[in-house]
């Protein structure tokens, strides 16, 4: 009788660790809604203000203009308007109001700025420019936005909300298209011919310093704290990668690298210095990567969609955009 008291003892021990594991470590994936009529919709960016109101930017198809969508009930419904560009590139909503969308109209830079959540926009051209690439704000007043012309690209900055830019730094590389700032220390991504291409500045953008990360090709990244920077992509082989710096990019270290061929990481995101987010493309389809202590181990999943985009609000909390109009809310089940 007391050995079979002990062998229930243990095996309902095991079951309740197994259970409490995979709790703590399994994924949720919810389609919440297609929101957008036709496979060829692309979402290019999301926002979320709160776990209710949020925000998504796209094309119907490559060649068919813009949308702006709005959403008050955490993503499973929508209400969708047209907007006037060629292409959207980035985006930023302030409060459920007021917001800034950048990209291209008539091969011309444009931002066009709303303060009734998108029923009518003011626009303003930025000349000699033929895109703009992206947009970031440290606060309410402050942003940054990168601008592509005919001889590479422009970084131009704001004071007062977008209704003045000057100019802060050029440079003859082309392909230069993400901005993100903390604390003062800001960076610039791209890649020139011989891999990825960053531009550092430590004092909000007065001075600039520029690192190469040879043989490897970056399309995201994020100043995480002081002198830590994030960035992902993939190398000379086409393996997805994500880097990491301790020291304002003069020496990076490796991540997490793809075990597959032709795979790269598109988008990445840490909340909190523990917690981080990156989603990707690989022989199996789009995946998403999720880490809880700074980078040092991963656990990847593949998602069956095609992803463009990701915003997180919290660890619990992850959107992603997709090609098809299809978002994916990732929130992690705790106990």
């Amino acid at each position: 009788m007391i050995s079979f008291r002990l062998f229930r003892f243990f095996i309902l021990l095991f079951i309740t660790l197994l259970l409490t594991t995979s709790a703590y470590s399994q994924s949720v994936i919810t389609k919440l809604t297609s929101f957008i009529h036709g496979d060829s919709a692309i979402i290019r960016l999301v926002q979320f203000l709160n776990q209710d109101t949020g925000y998504a930017i796209g094309l119907y198809d490559n060649s068919n203009g813009g949308f702006l969508a709005k959403t008050i009930n955490g993503g499973y419904n929508w209400d969708t308007r047209e907007i006037d560009f060629d292409a959207v590139y980035g985006m930023i909503f302030f409060n459920s109001y007021e917001g800034i969308i950048c990209g291209e109209k008539l091969n011309k830079g444009v931002i066009q700025i709303t303060t009734n959540s998108g029923i009518n926009w003011s626009k303003y051209f930025f000349e000699d420019t033929s895109a703009l690439l992206d947009i970031f704000f440290v606060n309410e007043n402050i942003g940054y936005v990168t601008c592509k012309f005919s001889n590479g690209f422009k970084i131009y900055k704001t004071n007062n909300r977008g209704s003045n830019w000057e100019l802060l730094t050029k440079s003859k590389v082309e392909d230069m298209f993400v901005v993100n700032f903390s604390n003062g220390v800001g960076i610039v991504l791209g890649n020139n011919q011989t891999g990825g291409y960053i531009l550092v500045t430590k004092n909000g953008g007065l001075e600039w310093s520029e690192v190469n990360i040879p043989y490897s090709h970056i399309y995201s990244g994020q100043v995480i704290s002081a002198n830590k920077l994030i960035v992902c992509g993939y190398n000379i082989n086409h393996n997805g990668l994500i880097l990491k710096s301790i020291d304002y990019g003069e020496n990076w270290y490796k991540l997490w690298e793809s075990e597959d061929s032709f795979s790269s990481v598109t988008k990445i995101f840490f909340p909190s210095t523990e917690i981080g987010y990156a989603i990707g493309n690989g022989f199996e389809g789009g995946f998403i990567l999720k880490t809880s202590d700074s980078g040092r181990s991963w656990i990847k999943e593949n998602i069956g969609f095609t992803p463009t985009c990701m915003y997180v609000i919290d660890e619990k909390n992850c959107f992603i955009g997709t090609r098809g109009g299809a978002l994916l809310k990732i929130a992690t089940k705790v106990n």
